[in-house]
């Protein structure tokens, strides 16, 4: 009698699990996949070129230059940072293009495809495989035997006259107040 009361107990158990995991999963992607898109714009300032000096000037600190071979029309890419006093360094990928709409014709499918939960971080995936390991960043995800995972940095990006910014973020929310912290200084630096 014993055995049959232990397997009731795990398949109920397991039936819990597995009605909590489904409603978690319903939840999950219902919210996901609208709220990272839709309401946040990525295209501003389509009147300003700037150059990566303009850049620096704000206080970006480049670490490493990309070759830009096989990233079209991209003229410069590089990958840096920018620190605010007292608060951690956010790090940001910032591609430049000749102008506005070629930023946005040829750089934003390349932009899309490394950003998000499911950005293509891996070389064997990317569709530009140049700079693919500074693109994501680790995270522990099991606490009791410190498991670490890679996953995406940068979750969102945005389009600021000839310039393409990923932006270093957690999630959506936190890589778009990158973003528009750097949209902003980058508004600021173009009328100078």
């Amino acid at each position: 009698m014993y055995p049959r009361h232990s397997c009731l107990r795990k398949s109920v158990l397991l039936g819990i699990i597995a009605t909590f995991a489904t409603i978690a999963a319903i939840a999950c992607g219902s919210s996901s996949g609208s709220s990272e898109v839709s309401t946040y714009v990525r295209e501003r300032n389509p009147e300003l070129t700037l150059s990566m000096d303009d850049v620096r000037d704000i206080g970006f600190k480049t670490i490493r230059q990309y070759d830009v071979q096989g990233l079209t029309g991209a003229t410069e890419a590089w990958f840096g940072f920018r620190r605010v006093a007292g608060l951690d360094p956010t790090e940001y990928e910032i591609r430049t293009y000749p102008s506005h709409d070629d930023a946005i014709e040829d750089g934003a499918f390349f932009a899309q495809d490394v950003i998000g939960r499911d950005g293509n971080i891996f070389a064997k995936d990317a569709a530009w495989k140049t700079g693919t390991a500074d693109r994501w960043s680790y995270r522990v995800v099991n606490f009791d035997s410190i498991n670490a995972a890679r996953f995406p940095k940068y979750h969102d990006y945005v389009i600021v006259g000839n310039l393409i910014v990923l932006c270093e973020g957690l999630d959506a929310d936190t890589s778009q107040e990158a973003c528009d912290w750097m949209a902003a200084q980058l508004a600021t630096a173009g009328q100078g």
